[in-house]
């Protein structure tokens, strides 16, 4: 085995690892005195905003400590923002049934509406945090000192990415399908996500999208009537392939980004 190939494992191996402990402190129960004292909707959101702001925070130190932040940092966004224009379209299909009317938010719920964006957002900073900041952090350090290793690094991390979504298969939350079609079109969203990452220098054009592109999804949760649902997620092939199709797009403007990246230089204080 030559060096890049024990690199390679090496730097996948760690980030599996991360990614594993993250994710498995991520899914911790919401505690029974939280759900009596505040009702469950509003405690699940507490409990994301607090678990996995908290993870999301030392993700980021983890970032410095092991100088990942020259690319992946939570720096101010600044003039390349206009590159996630791709993004508002998306955020408008998933709020569709808001803005044709056949939902209707609820504002009498004041307190659960604060939750239910911070909650959102929270997911939103912790899992880019670990996939662009740590994973695809990682994966750049190690192999970012060329075009093709900053495509690698970018559609590996992705794949990372979209394949931790089969935890919704294990746990018994939705069918095969419905999953397979998450992972994949979780994998698009990764690679543009990855290339808006590296190509603005800050996370948070990623973690803003990711918080708008989770909240626009979710607005049944907080409609009247609405509420959060436990329900086994179910998907026909034929909405699955519409699904692929639809988000291909993100995965094609994402390689398309990548073309003008300026590639880093290795130096010796890399992990």
């Amino acid at each position: 085995m030559n060096t890049y190939e024990r690199d390679m494992k090496k730097t996948i191996g760690l980030a599996v690892m991360i990614m594993a402990i993250s994710i498995g402190m991520v899914y911790l129960p919401t505690p029974s005195i939280l759900i009596h004292k505040v009702g469950e909707q509003n405690a699940i959101y507490i409990k994301e905003i607090m678990l996995q702001t908290t993870i999301g925070m030392i993700l980021c130190r983890l970032h410095r400590r092991w100088n990942l932040q020259q690319v992946m940092g939570l720096r101010v966004i600044g003039q390349k923002i206009y590159l996630v224009w791709p993004a508002f379209f998306y955020i408008g299909l998933n709020a569709w049934d808001l803005l044709c009317g056949q939902i209707q938010i609820d504002y009498s719920r004041g307190i659960m509406l604060l939750l239910f964006c911070g909650a959102n957002f929270a997911v939103g900073f912790f899992e880019e945090s670990l996939c662009r900041g740590m994973v695809l952090g990682l994966f750049y350090q190690r192999f970012g000192a060329s075009k093709m290793g900053v495509y690698k690094a970018v559609i590996g991390s992705s794949i990372l990415f979209g394949s931790a979504h089969m935890i919704h298969y294990c746990l018994g939350h939705s069918s095969f399908i419905a999953t397979i079609t998450q992972v994949i079109y979780a994998t698009f969203i990764g690679v543009f996500m990855g290339a808006i990452t590296i190509r603005t220098k800050s996370l948070l054009p990623a973690v803003i999208f990711h918080g708008m592109i989770d909240l626009s999804g979710s607005l049944d949760e907080v409609s009247i009537g609405g509420g959060i649902s436990h329900a086994y997620g179910t998907m026909s092939i034929e909405v699955a392939v519409i699904m692929i199709i639809l988000l291909f797009p993100l995965f094609l403007y994402g390689i398309f980004l990548l073309r003008n990246t300026s590639y880093k230089v290795k130096d010796n204080n890399e992990i």
